[in-house]
């Protein structure tokens, strides 16, 4: 039998991220022929566990709501959900940007990324984004061959880029994060992929503290990262905190980001699990 378990927001904020869920001007994903074309294109290896994790996936099933904004200002909306494949042991990571009705009277958002990740060893095979941004219109993928040690991406020059062993898409860094155990003091470094790049991100665990958002009060854990080297994701003087519940879940509770002009946010709002 399966449960659905969801907690709801207030009635005003649930229409309002479940009409901007539902819009038809979402741009298309890649289609699996397509990508199983581009496999064989670049005789790549799917890397199908090639590792096991040591740690089953608890976000299977999972959709996280949340309300984005910059200091007081409201301007819309992330949905992430994770979907399992049973065929090919896979976890299908989707994400959904969108503004909210005010601001997208004026300049509309509407991105869309997605992550296929090996269930197994928690590492990526495939990631793609696709950005409705005003007028600005713009589609990329990354392909990973986890056993070559490549990325292939749609900057065709060069044809293909080396990473390091497992390294995460910028996706699905935050569910790999998901399946570690840490605590206030433990450290520790990640490879992740972003645009041409193979970027070594330290992570730190800050301090535990009780987070309150509409859906509850939360026991977390403040996970800051850091940068290692060159070719930065971001730069020294951003700032981003991300609180984990302290549980068998490490929730994403809140997101911040601090820069120049304020704070930017993310707070969730609703989610559900099937179970």
């Amino acid at each position: 039998m399966v449960l659905s378990l969801a907690f709801p927001t207030h009635g005003d904020e649930t229409e309002g991220w479940r009409k901007a869920e539902s819009d038809d001007q979402y741009p298309e994903l890649y289609s699996e022929d397509f990508i199983d074309s581009l496999f064989c294109s670049k005789d790549a290896f799917t890397a199908r566990k090639w590792r096991t994790n040591g740690t089953t996936p608890v976000c299977k099933g999972e959709k996280l709501v949340y309300t984005m904004g910059w200091g007081p200002l409201h301007a819309g909306y992330a949905i992430l959900t994770a979907t399992p494949d049973t065929v090919d042991s896979t976890l299908i990571i989707m994400g959904k940007g969108a503004t909210n009705a005010f601001f997208s009277a004026f300049y509309k958002v509407r991105d869309c990324y997605r992550t296929i990740i090996d269930q197994e060893g928690m590492y990526p095979l495939f990631f793609e984004q696709h950005i409705r941004e005003g007028k600005f219109r713009t589609n990329r993928w990354d392909l990973f061959d986890q056993v070559r040690h490549r990325v292939y991406t749609d900057k065709h020059k060069p044809e293909f880029f080396k990473s390091k062993p497992f390294t995460q898409s910028l996706m699905s860094l935050v569910y790999y994060l998901r399946t570690m155990s840490f605590a206030p003091g433990d450290s520790f470094t990640i490879d992740c992929f972003v645009d041409t790049m193979c970027h070594r991100v330290k992570m730190k665990c800050m301090k535990r503290k009780t987070i309150k958002v509409d859906v509850g009060a939360f026991d977390c854990l403040l996970v800051k990262p850091y940068l290692i080297g060159k070719g930065r994701v971001f730069s020294k003087k951003d700032e981003i905190r991300v609180w984990f519940t302290n549980d068998e879940y490490k929730m994403p509770v809140v997101i911040e980001s601090k820069i120049r002009w304020g704070t930017l946010y993310a707070k969730l709002i609703w989610y559900g699990r099937k179970r």
